[in-house]
């Protein structure tokens, strides 16, 4: 594993707390909510470098994502 792939990692382990922590959602489920979300799609682009990121940046991009007429 290169840092790069490492980075990814840490940052979706961070962002699938966040989930869990807002919606009480099981860990499976909530890996699974963030697996199948554009958000992860775009943070495994390497060439996008979206994983230099802060993970409470990437995250609010998923909330975006999913829930896009919430007001945070």
């Amino acid at each position: 594993m290169d840092m790069t792939d490492w980075l990814i990692d840490c940052v979706t382990q961070d962002v699938v707390s966040y989930i869990i922590d807002d919606t009480g959602n099981e860990y499976d489920d909530a890996i699974g909510q963030f697996y199948s979300s554009k958000t992860f799609e775009y943070l495994n682009d390497k060439s996008l470098d979206l994983y230099k990121e802060g993970s409470a940046y990437i995250y609010q991009l998923y909330r975006d994502e999913v829930y896009p007429n919430e007001i945070v």
